[in-house]
């Protein structure tokens, strides 16, 4: 399957097997092209697990900013779904370990309610906001120097019963 357009190129080729969603396959996003001009590109590789998949992609490329090893896990089950989010930032290479992020947590079915832990190690502020503005028009990334000291560190958890 693929999609070309003015602002898109991108295809998938796998398949699935239903019940347990296990997803296998790989995707291109080649280029999408934002309104600001600036693109998106990555691959994603799918491999299944016994019940729901992984998807990892090497490398996204958002406008000049690389992410490197994303990786996502999505587990259903009779009564939830749980998932997983990683991602690293080298885009300070002087230091010893990557920036990182991590999501993780659940939907309960039934109940309708979302949790999820978030953490970040050694995330630079300068990384963050560089990646912000990849996404406006006017702002640019050297504008974002003066942050470059800046290490961040820390987790929340988060949850909802989506209906308060």
């Amino acid at each position: 399957m693929n999609a070309e357009g003015s602002r898109i190129s991108c295809d998938f080729s796998g398949n699935c097997i239903y019940d347990g969603l296990k997803l296998s396959g790989y995707g291109a996003l080649s280029d999408f092209r934002m309104k600001n001009g600036k693109s998106i590109a990555t691959e994603l590789f799918f491999d299944p697990l016994e019940k729901g998949f992984i998807c990892f992609a090497p490398q996204l490329l958002v406008g000049d900013k690389i992410f490197t090893a994303l990786q996502f896990t999505f587990v259903p089950s009779v009564d939830s779904y749980d998932y997983s989010f990683e991602v690293s930032d080298y885009s300070h290479q002087e230091q010893e370990n990557p920036g990182n992020i991590k999501l993780s947590g659940s939907y309960l079915i039934k109940s309708k309610y979302l949790q999820m832990s978030a953490s970040l190690r050694n995330l630079f502020a300068d990384s963050i906001a560089e990646s912000v503005s990849v996404f406006s028009s006017s702002l640019e990334k050297s504008k974002f120097a003066f942050l470059s000291p800046y290490m961040m560190n820390g987790e929340i958890y988060l949850n909802s019963d989506l209906d308060t």
